[in-house]
């Protein structure tokens, strides 16, 4: 996840308050879990998406898989950033902000998948800032995404 290894974000998760629930069980989880848990809420995302927009002609030929698997490429990093600033700042791992970017809002993150995926298209790029924001919004948007147990 992130591009980081396990134990770099089980060492996260034991040192910095972690403000989501999920992002506290993906940082510790195993590498098994952690692909396990990443699918569910991509599918689940991917699902909420096909509901939301399958009957607008505008995103007809969407794939919105596509889009769900970029969202949570940057979800993380955003709703974790002031937990991974911080440890990227008191461990003195400075090499961890290429991997795990310091971003803000959905707007950062649009702009460094711009830069990661540059033939991503506008209507893509709006699907994703749009779930973001959703997502930062209101949780209950997703509602399996809050309530993950093993």
């Amino acid at each position: 996840m992130l591009g980081v290894s396990q134990s770099i974000l089980r060492e996260i998760a034991e040192q910095e308050s972690l403000k989501h629930p999920l992002m506290q069980e993906l940082f510790i989880s195993s590498r098994k879990e952690i692909g396990d848990l990443e699918e569910m809420v991509i599918q689940d995302t991917q699902k909420h998406l096909e509901e939301v927009f399958c009957n607008n002609e505008k995103y007809k030929n969407i794939n919105f898989e596509k889009i769900a698997r970029r969202t949570w490429e940057i979800i993380p990093l955003i709703l974790e950033r002031e937990a991974l600033t911080h440890y990227i700042q008191s461990s003195n791992r400075i090499g961890l902000r290429e991997k795990l970017p310091e971003l803000s809002n959905a707007r950062e993150g649009i702009l460094h998948l711009q830069r990661k995926h540059p033939c991503d298209c506008c209507i893509e790029l709006e699907l994703i800032e749009w779930t973001i924001d959703r997502f930062n919004q209101d949780l209950p948007l997703y509602p399996k995404l809050g309530h993950i147990h093993h």
